[in-house]
């Protein structure tokens, strides 16, 4: 999943920041937001955004199976909303 989030530069969807293959696997995401739920103005972009998000995943062949209003942040560095916790994410 994180290989084609990079690769096919999906917008808006949490990415892989770094890995370790080790025991315990330690994996690291970003970017790093803030969860809570976007103001009537902040909505539509909030819609834009996760919409944005769900058509690249679906575009590379995958879907998140967990979206969810606590699993999507607020970046503060921009106008962004990011989809996280893709760990229930499947190959369509």
């Amino acid at each position: 999943l994180y290989n084609d989030i990079s690769s096919k530069d999906i917008k808006y969807v949490e990415s892989l920041v770094s890995y370790k293959n080790e025991r315990p696997v330690t994996i690291r995401t970003g970017p790093i937001g803030i969860q809570r739920t976007p103001s009537l103005e902040e909505l539509p972009r909030a819609v834009f955004c996760i919409a944005t998000a769900l058509l690249g995943l679906h575009r590379a062949g995958w879907t998140h199976n967990d979206v969810r209003l606590p699993n999507v942040v607020h970046v503060d560095d921009g106008d962004a909303w990011v989809l996280i916790d893709s760990e229930y994410a499947n190959k369509i």
